[in-house]
């Protein structure tokens, strides 16, 4: 039934997948590097530093292997945080797989490890949207264009998990004043012989290509689009630093 729903509508919730103590101790891990972590302005509720391996957890790489096959790897792995530090945030629909390098047999696997509920900023998802693929490039989505149907909001309990195509539109909304704070483990897997691959987590790559790392994707390119948006970023800092002393 999952797996019937997953190619329908390009996503399904599974519950209680990852137990209680397990979820726990995940967060126990988490706790001393969220207090002071740096926020990102574009993306204030992803946090990457040291975290506990969720992707290792046996029963999502199940869960992994009935989508993307037996041997199964890890594109890469994060922490989605919703508190006060980035409670307005409301994430855009948007499609996941045409950020990332490599082919496109992409799963996403979020995992909550706190509730996620109507008031902490919850995910929205637009069922049977991975049958468009890539649209071609990245951003906020104009989904009345595609005529598509909203199903609403994602509500998880600590353990549950959403299995979503990467290229199933979805979007995040804004917590709530005073709403307990949403954590969200985030795993993208992929067939291990994917040369984007991070590391395999079941079975074997099976070749030697393997592409850099996304921090190191700018070694693939003399000039993109990528670096043509931070020059021009770089100055427009510039002017509005020079003008902002000039007036004092």
């Amino acid at each position: 039934m999952s797996l019937t729903k997953f190619r329908e509508d390009g996503y399904y919730v599974a519950r209680g997948v990852v137990s209680a103590s397990a979820c726990a101790d995940w967060l126990a891990e988490l706790e001393p590097n969220l207090i002071d972590r740096p926020i990102d302005p574009y993306n204030p509720v992803d946090y990457r530093g040291p975290m506990p391996n969720i992707s290792a957890h046996p029963a999502l790489i199940d869960i992994a292997a009935e989508i993307v096959g037996p041997d199964v790897g890890v594109y890469y792995q994060r922490i989605l945080v919703k508190d006060d530090r980035s409670a307005d945030d409301a994430r855009p629909w948007h499609q996941d797989a045409p950020y990332f390098m490599g082919f496109d047999n992409k799963l996403i696997v979020f995992v909550a490890l706190t509730a996620m509920t109507e008031a902490n900023g919850p995910l929205r998802i637009c069922p049977g949207t991975h049958r468009y693929g890539s649209l071609g490039d990245v951003g906020s989505i104009n989904i009345d264009a595609l005529g598509v149907q909203v199903r609403g909001t994602i509500l998880l309990q600590p353990g549950d998990v959403l299995v979503m195509d990467g290229h199933t539109i979805h979007g995040g909304t804004a917590m709530n004043s005073g709403s307990p704070r949403r954590i969200l483990g985030y795993v993208c897997y992929q067939p291990a012989s994917d040369p984007s691959t991070d590391f395999v987590v079941r079975g074997s790559r099976g070749h030697g290509a393997k592409l850099p790392r996304d921090s190191e994707r700018d070694v693939l390119f003399h000039s993109s689009r990528v670096s043509k948006m931070r020059a021009m970023q770089a100055k427009l800092d510039h002017c509005t630093e020079w003008h902002i002393e000039t007036l004092r």
